[in-house]
């Protein structure tokens, strides 16, 4: 069955028509996955319609999530990113979309690859970005899971936008391995002391528009990076009034609610009989310079 799907030959529909019921074993089912990455779009999505007991039978033994982002490292450029789209639709658009979601490793960062997959791959930025969102959003009312890696990825190429936005605010999964950037972590955690996240390159532009701290900017001043050092230049000699109140607020909401996921932050931030600007500039979603 899985080389007459593959094949150029119009076998496929034809057989469809008289199997009703297929016989395999764990080889057949391994042999599937094997050559997952080979299948025509449209007969694969015939095999999940009409064989779903085969289907849920595949995603019982296997990750076929994970084993499909694995395989894009292979196979890169355009051709491979709208094949490797049409296959996960398969899955993702049928009736085992949510099993698809929850039988996959919660560690795995599926969001962060999805992005990197695309921007590495295609040119239309506006179709890519629409496409992605789409997707992630299916995955989310699966119950996909959000690690830090995600995160990370969402910020580093659309910084604060609608989906990092609600990721900040579903259960997010650390992960040792990941050290994520420092405005992540101050997104993550209200707590996170400035002073620590200093060592990270990537993120002082960030944090310029957000802090104004005498080792931030002396940091700043003395940077190759004229932008950044002009910048830095015309900064306040002080912080503002609502930079204190905010990095106030922001500790003392972590340290007297005991605060200790994104989640938790965001979800009482949320509830908060405030204005909707305060509860803006509290959550670093503002830039005040």
């Amino acid at each position: 069955m899985v080389e007459v799907m593959i094949s150029e030959t119009s076998t496929f529909p034809k057989l469809l028509e008289k199997v009703s019921i297929l016989s395999y074993d764990k080889d057949d089912m391994e042999y599937f996955v094997e050559r997952i990455e080979y299948q025509n779009v449209e007969r694969l999505k015939l095999f999940v319609e009409k064989f779903g007991d085969v289907v849920d039978d595949l995603m019982d033994h296997y990750q076929i999530l994970v084993i499909l982002f694995e395989l894009t490292t292979r196979y890169p450029g355009i051709a491979y990113v709208h094949h490797f789209k049409g296959i996960l639709d398969a899955f993702l658009e049928s009736d085992h979309g949510s099993k698809l979601i929850q039988t996959s490793d919660p560690s795995f960062p599926t969001t962060s690859h999805l992005i990197k997959l695309f921007k590495l791959n295609t040119d239309d930025m506006l179709v890519e970005e629409e496409q992605i969102k789409k997707t992630v959003f299916l995955m989310l009312s699966y119950g996909l899971d959000v690690t830090l890696e995600d995160l990370d990825t969402v910020y580093r190429f659309y910084g604060y936008c609608d989906l990092f936005r609600l990721l900040l605010r579903m259960d997010v999964q650390f992960c040792d391995r990941h050290k994520p950037s420092s405005m992540v972590r101050m997104y993550c955690d209200p707590s996170t002391d400035l002073e620590m996240c200093l060592d990270d390159s990537s993120s002082i532009a960030s944090l310029l528009d957000h802090f104004n701290h005498p080792k931030l900017k002396q940091l700043c001043l003395s940077s190759s990076n004229n932008q950044i050092a002009s910048i830095a230049k015309e900064l306040p000699q002080v912080p503002l009034l609502a930079e204190v109140a905010r990095n106030a607020a922001r500790k003392y909401i972590a340290r007297g609610f005991k605060i200790e996921t994104p989640k938790q932050f965001y979800s009482l931030l949320d509830q908060l009989a405030i204005d909707r600007l305060s509860k803006s500039m509290i959550a670093l979603e503002i830039k005040l310079y």
